[in-house]
């Protein structure tokens, strides 16, 4: 997807409780990654950390 497993809050944090985030860690089985990524647009949220603060406040 282009993102950066520690970039993701829920991912780094599920990191620390269960583990195996890093590349190195995880096994692939079937094609290589290379060859089948995809790169996403990331989410006006994750572009701007002040707009996800805001609505943070907003929903609690």
């Amino acid at each position: 997807m282009g993102f950066d497993p520690v970039e993701l809050d829920y991912i780094k944090i599920a990191g620390e409780v269960v583990g195996n985030i890093s590349p190195e860690s995880v096994s692939v089985i079937g094609l290589e990654l290379d060859k089948v990524k995809k790169t996403f647009e990331r989410p006006v949220t994750f572009k701007n950390k002040k707009l996800l603060a805001e609505s943070a406040n907003q929903a609690s």
